[in-house]
């Protein structure tokens, strides 16, 4: 994620130089707490996810927006050659915003073996002869790879804004004696995920933050 210098002591009302030296210090730290706690990286960036066949049409990635999927496999062998490689439009389409991919007149892949499994909703048993019918998670386990690129070609504003307030927040620590070290990292991170502090600052930078959040499952 790269935030400019410039923009946080505008934002700041720094002139001059005399602060860079500290700027430069807080302001990566700022940017690896408002990661750490969203889940994620802000600009555009390419990576490659593996995901277990849920029997289901819809898939849903990890991150977002979805800038564009480069390539996309299914493949129980786990080869991912050419011949499992899926087309856009053909195969699937997907929601940039929500992150879903939905496979066109098929399903995930998803298999069933013998064994003994209750029918949601039904109170029974699916039948297979004598036996029944259970979930094989094993076989499609990550046999579904995606590259992708996802983020923004810029941070968006509020986000500068909340990571620019995060460094307010850390520079008035620092004037006051506290160290920039892990314990205060830390604390940042659990106020955060708490919305709770003395002044408000920090509740309203989680107020932003949290409308980025990926669960992570």
């Amino acid at each position: 994620m790269t935030i400019l210098l410039s923009t946080v002591k505008t934002q700041l009302g720094i002139t001059g130089d005399s602060e860079d030296a500290r700027l430069r210090l807080f302001l990566p730290q700022a940017i690896a707490i408002a990661e750490s706690y969203c889940n994620r990286k802000f600009c555009k960036q390419t990576v490659t996810e593996f995901y277990d066949g849920n029997g289901t049409h819809d898939l849903v990635l990890r991150n977002v927006p979805i800038v564009s999927i480069t390539n996309l496999w299914e493949d129980i062998d786990r080869t991912f050659g050419a011949s499992s490689l899926l087309v856009d439009g053909t195969d699937f389409v997907y929601n940039a915003n929500s992150g879903v991919v939905t496979r066109i007149n098929a399903y995930w892949p998803y298999s069933l073996q013998r064994g003994r499994v209750p029918v949601r909703g039904l109170g029974g048993y699916m039948s297979y002869g004598s036996q029944q019918l259970v979930a094989l998670d094993q076989k499609y386990s990550k046999c579904i790879k995606v590259e992708y690129e996802t983020g923004w070609d810029a941070v968006p504003m509020d986000v500068q804004y909340a990571v620019g307030s995060l460094v307010a927040c850390m520079m008035r620590e620092a004037s006051m004696g506290a160290p920039l070290a892990s314990e205060s990292l830390d604390y940042y991170s659990y106020q955060l995920a708490s919305s709770g502090d003395t002044d408000g600052q920090l509740t309203s930078i989680h107020a932003i933050l949290k409308n980025y959040v990926i669960n992570v499952i």
